[in-house]
């Protein structure tokens, strides 16, 4: 949400944007949270950058002749925790937190906050809808 951001923010996305089949469902929600062009194509790309990690992470549990399917964009973890797990989630759930992480629109020049963890991200404490933590490994202060 914020480093990656902060790394690639002046990068040229359209190149590499160009060989990448984005589902449109990463085109809509990252046009509903972004403005600009270059935000949105920031948006598309961190989003696309996320599902190589949590398909990483998935061939790091699992293989081929799996029955736990692959990381994508149209399913979510329906987990729904009690209290906030900060270990290491499944494939599906570290894929929905990294989109969640594209999708917030709270500038990367807002640093998190130290002791609130609503300060500096999107939050439905806040009554932010897109980009907001997943409930598969977070938990609110609020009931859902």
């Amino acid at each position: 949400m914020k480093c990656f951001r902060k790394v690639f923010e002046k990068e040229d996305h359209t190149s590499v944007l160009s060989s990448q089949d984005v589902p449109e469902k990463v085109k809509i929600q990252c046009g509903e949270s972004f403005k600009s062009k270059d935000e949105i194509q920031l948006c598309i790309r961190t989003a696309m950058a996320g599902k190589s990690l949590a398909t990483i992470s998935w061939y790091v549990e699992n293989d081929e002749s799996s029955t736990v399917p692959k990381p994508n964009f149209e399913t979510t973890d329906p987990r729904v925790v009690e209290f906030t797990d900060d270990r290491h989630p499944e494939a599906q759930c570290r894929l929905d937190t990294y989109y969640a992480g594209a999708l917030c629109n709270v500038s990367h020049l807002i640093p998190f906050g130290e002791s609130d963890p609503v300060t500096g991200a999107c939050a439905v404490e806040k009554g932010d809808h897109l980009g907001v933590r997943p409930a598969c490994w977070y938990k609110t202060k609020l009931a859902i």
